[in-house]
């Protein structure tokens, strides 16, 4: 079937996560599911028309933690993840990709807006 009648391509991801047990798991899970993410921006499959899809990621609930540079909430092993996640993020907003989080949920979870990554936009 052909894509002909696609003007440009847009994706948007919205990134919830939740606390416990299993938040180190889930920290180094979207830290691979942001590769994936960063390769599609520039994988050849996803062009139309000459260009690359719009790609947003969206922080909602708790996840807006994930990108605040206040670690206190987390152990060394998880801060050495977020480093490495904010990374990532740099690399992925430098390729053209935007982040956005909910102030909403940014307020309901304590995160001080001036901690929220440059690359981030409310």
């Amino acid at each position: 079937m052909s894509l002909a009648w696609f003007k440009t391509g847009s994706v948007i991801g919205r990134l919830h996560s939740h606390a416990g047990s299993h938040r180190r798991r889930q920290n180094l899970i979207l830290i691979l599911f942001f590769d994936l993410i960063h390769d599609m921006k520039s994988d050849p499959n996803m062009v139309i028309n000459d260009s690359q899809p719009d790609i947003e990621l969206v922080f909602i609930g708790p996840s807006v933690k994930l990108i605040s540079t206040d670690m206190s909430d987390f152990d060394q092993q998880e801060r050495e993840a977020l480093n490495r996640l904010a990374d990532k993020i740099a690399s992925m907003n430098q390729d053209g990709i935007e982040f956005e989080i909910c102030m909403v949920a940014a307020h309901s979870v304590n995160v001080d807006p001036d901690t929220i990554l440059p690359e981030s936009t409310a």
